[in-house]
């Protein structure tokens, strides 16, 4: 039995290997970021309003503009902006652990 044969019916499972597939062909597929035929919109069409700030990313890096803009997918922050806690609070949590560790 072949791995399609288990899959089938599957829709999440197929598009997962769907995906696996095209990442492993030679060819350039929309899993690799050839996007082109799906109408994807760029900062130049007619009737496109574009800010100045979206242009200057268009123009620095269509992927950048690709993803941010259009997927809204935003960058990942470092760990220092994820968690900050004050120093009272990191004293506190130190206390707190310090009798565990004995």
């Amino acid at each position: 039995m072949t791995v399609d044969q288990v899959l089938d019916g599957d829709e999440v499972a197929g598009r997962a290997m769907a995906m696996i597939r095209g990442w492993a062909s030679d060819v350039l597929t929309r899993f690799d970021g050839d996007v082109s035929g799906h109408g994807i919109p760029g900062p130049a069409d007619a009737g496109q309003v574009v800010s100045p700030t979206a242009l200057e990313t268009w123009s620095r890096c269509p992927h950048a503009y690709f993803v941010q803009r259009l997927l809204r997918v935003e960058p990942p922050r470092t760990p220092e902006e994820l968690v900050q806690i004050s120093p009272l609070e990191a004293g506190s949590l130190i206390l707190d652990i310090l009798p565990r560790l004995n």
